[in-house]
């Protein structure tokens, strides 16, 4: 097994704005390291991770019309000494248009 950093995206989610109290779209950037076999079972096992995380709950609203999307952007094999020891944040942006 190897471990990889994979760069997340995420667009489309609807989260409450911390000055406003209104719920807008917001999208987001953020890393996770994980240990998988392959490039590709490491971005299911962290998107998995993203679409599971707490702070999130309950930002999946309009799933049926207006989906949030997560895409991966990139992916890098990194040595174990290169993993911190906890997950990182997110860094969120409201969307044009909100």
């Amino acid at each position: 097994m190897a471990w990889f950093r994979i760069f997340i995206r995420g667009d489309n989610f609807l989260l409450q704005d911390p000055g406003t109290r209104e719920i807008k779209r917001h999208g987001f950037y953020t890393t996770r390291f994980v240990e998988a076999l392959a490039p590709e079972s490491a971005e299911e096992i962290a998107v998995a991770h993203i679409r599971a995380d707490p702070k999130l709950e309950g930002c999946f609203l309009d799933q049926q019309t207006d989906p949030p999307v997560i895409s991966v952007e990139e992916i890098e094999e990194v040595s174990e000494a290169d993993v911190p020891p906890t997950s990182l944040g997110f860094a969120y942006f409201v969307e044009d248009g909100d």
